[in-house]
């Protein structure tokens, strides 16, 4: 596990983007460092551990919190072989599954920028080997830890709602079965209920942080956006309905029933099966991981059937509310996650195959295994560095595409690009102005202005129709719009039919900003 860890920190560590970042990332970076709510569902514990690494890791703050998705990712990538050995694969092959999946497209990615994906992953992982250990001990000393951590992976990320259910489920019936009588069994039940219900209480700390003001609050940021001279629906009035808003409402206002109709949950599959069997773990991988799957469901202890049904429920998920490619690699984490574990027993069998033609080391045995690994993950990250530009039957590789992480080694290294537009645009600003613009843009000015102090002078409107309008006429009148003009740093043609566009500005490599001076 150390190895593992030390290895994939390495790497991670070596290609993380140096400094702040764009959109989400930006935001997560600057919620992690001041407090406060960041965009649904929350992420309550990553933030948490994030003030921690804000505060002990020295360098550029924003770096900080990308360090945060390195460690998390190596420690993921050691939990992976951990889980292995606990299902009883061999140390190889646990150590090229671990491999495998610790440079997959999408975990690899999220772990060289600041996002909530490689914590989350790390403890729905830890959740799962403590669950395995507690469904074959029945003892409640491994039920009870096994339920808190359960409960804690739902406040990492919900994409793991339906694997934590199914495997809280399974625990309950084996802990009810196996006490000697039903008071005994009721008794665990609850228990096994409130350590679970105690793992949640880190979502507390979003309605606490929601009546604290802080500078940056995604509640805060739906108010301006959606409602910003007031008031709010009655379904966003206090703490408590604003946070459940962020846990189910999949960020629409109005919160929109999910309507989920036969030909969308068709697409949503074969979205699904492309993103998995091209991309994560890909062309080599999957049919190794149908095997691993016949090798993993034939041993003792009947988890089999378990794993397959968490699998079954994470593409089903993903089928229904992904919404397209785009989000379908984050839908299907859980997923990609048990494929991998499986492929790892199917690269344990092809590398004791190989092996029992010879005589190998133990080093040499471990060698070989991970030179498999190498080669099953090659023809995935080729298609995906494909799919970044060109589409592959349809499907796209959808990891954040944004950000120059190409190549066959990821590496954001260097990356500065964020910051040096931001700057150049604070520094282009004149005073007072308003800035309108969309999240992505947005989040950097955000954190420059409340982790850094740039520019605190400067006030900021989400580009949201209709609903932004009332607030620019009170603005402007309230301004001389020829010194305090409204400063446009997203896409012209979405505010041309609102705004008058009088001039612009270049701050240099191909970015402006645009002006509108008139009412």
């Amino acid at each position: 596990m150390a190895l593992a860890f030390a290895g994939a920190l390495a790497v991670y560590a070596w290609g993380a983007a140096p400094t702040v970042l764009t959109g989400d990332s930006a935001e997560i970076q600057a919620v992690s460092l001041l407090g406060g709510v960041a965009h649904p569902t929350g992420y309550p514990t990553a933030i948490l551990i994030g003030r921690l690494f804000g505060w002990l890791i020295p360098g550029d703050p924003a770096h900080r919190i990308t360090m945060m998705s390195a460690v998390f990712g190596a420690i993921a990538v050691a939990l992976v072989l951990r889980l292995l050995v606990e299902l009883g694969l061999s140390l190889r092959g646990a150590f090229a599954g671990a491999m495998l999946y610790g440079f997959s497209y999408t975990f690899w990615n999220s772990a060289l920028r600041a996002e909530v994906y490689t914590f989350s992953i790390s403890l729905a992982l830890f959740a799962i080997w403590r669950t395995v250990a507690a469904l074959r001990s029945c003892r409640m000393g491994t039920a009870l830890p096994a339920g808190l951590l359960l409960g804690l992976t739902l406040t990492g990320h919900l994409v793991f709602a339906l694997p934590v259910a199914a495997l809280g489920l399974a625990l309950a019936w084996r802990l009810a079965r196996a006490a000697p009588r039903p008071a005994v069994g009721l008794v665990a039940l609850v228990s096994l209920a409130g350590s679970f219900l105690l793992g949640l209480t880190p979502y507390v700390y979003l309605v606490w942080a929601d009546t604290r003001f802080h500078a940056m609050d995604y509640l805060r940021y739906v108010d301006l956006g959606f409602h910003p001279l007031g008031p709010r629906p009655a379904y966003l009035e206090t703490p408590w309905e604003r946070v459940w808003w962020l846990l189910t409402a999949r960020n629409r206002l109005p919160p929109e029933p999910v309507v989920l109709g036969p030909l969308a949950f068709v697409r949503g599959l074969k979205t699904a099966a492309l993103q998995l069997s091209l991309f994560e773990p890909g062309p080599l991988g999957v049919p190794l991981a149908l095997v691993g799957l016949h090798r993993h469901w034939n041993r003792p202890g009947g988890l089999g059937g378990l794993f397959v049904l968490m699998c079954a429920l994470s593409i089903s998920f993903s089928a229904a509310l992904s919404g397209g490619a785009w989000m379908a690699a984050v839908f299907l984490i859980p997923a990609t996650l048990l494929i991998c574990l499986w492929a790892a027993f199917g690269m344990d069998a092809l590398t004791g195959w190989i092996t029992a033609r010879g005589r190998w080391s133990a080093a040499g045995q471990l060698a070989l295994a991970l030179l498999i690994a190498a080669l099953v993950a090659l023809p995935a990250r080729i298609l995906s560095l494909i799919a970044q530009d060109h589409r592959i039957a349809g499907a796209q590789a959808s990891a954040e595409v944004d950000y120059p992480s190409r190549g066959l080694i990821l590496s954001l290294r260097g990356y500065r690009e964020p910051r040096r537009t931001g700057e150049s645009v604070l520094a282009a600003l004149p005073e007072s102005v308003l800035v309108i613009g969309r999240w992505s843009e947005l989040m950097t000015l955000y954190y420059l202005r409340h982790v850094e102090g740039q520019r605190p002078d400067v006030g900021y409107q989400p580009l949201i129709y209709p609903n932004m309008m009332p607030r620019l006429a009170r603005w402007q009148s309230e301004h001389a719009s020829t010194h305090d003009p409204f400063a446009i740093v997203s896409g012209v043609e979405e505010v041309r039919s609102h705004l008058l566009i009088r001039d612009s500005l270049s701050v240099g490599a191909g970015d402006w900003v645009y002006f509108a001076r008139a009412p």
